[in-house]
């Protein structure tokens, strides 16, 4: 969650309380930027309902309005207050969940990591383990899918050599 963006509620929850004007195009932008981040890290993730991003939008076309008129400002500062806590919750429970996956998925890499290197099937190579070591590292989801396919394969062709021995 970016400083801004903080700064943001924090002005607008003190603007509730004190009924002072703020600059709520300046709220919006931070908004907006939040939302477009979100959307590029979960994709398949909607941050607003179809009625909020109808809402959203239209306080977005007419801030003017809204900044010129006491009352109108009033209301747009409280729904983009109670919009930013939305989004705010939303994007931290998503990072959480993100995290709480890539831990789930390091758990799996590490785990065939240590069977590998406890069979006679192969010493692992520099590779394997530059590889082990991007993909324990929890942020970079492509290093960490990366890893985890290497290290399946490896545990495959492992278990295929067992099943083709003779007895």
């Amino acid at each position: 969650m970016s400083n801004t963006f903080n700064i943001i509620i924090k002005s607008l929850s003190q603007a509730n309380v004190d009924h002072t004007p703020v600059n709520l195009s300046n709220a919006l932008e931070s908004l907006q930027g939040q939302i477009n981040e979100f959307k590029k890290k979960f994709p398949d993730h909607t941050l607003l309902t179809p009625e909020q991003q109808q809402r959203f939008n239209y306080i977005r076309q007419h801030v003017d309005r809204h900044n010129s008129r006491s009352d109108l400002q009033r209301e747009a500062k409280k729904y983009i207050l109670s919009l930013a806590l939305i989004i705010h919750t939303q994007i931290t429970f998503e990072h959480t969940m993100a995290e709480c996956h890539q831990a789930s998925l390091i758990d799996n890499i590490e785990m065939l990591h240590k069977k590998l290197k406890n069979q006679n099937y192969r010493p692992l190579t520099v590779d394997d383990e530059a590889i082990y070591n991007a993909g324990t590292r929890v942020g970079n989801i492509a290093d960490i899918q990366r890893a985890l396919n290497h290290f399946q394969k490896l545990y495959q062709d492992y278990m295929d050599t067992l099943s083709n021995k003779p007895l």
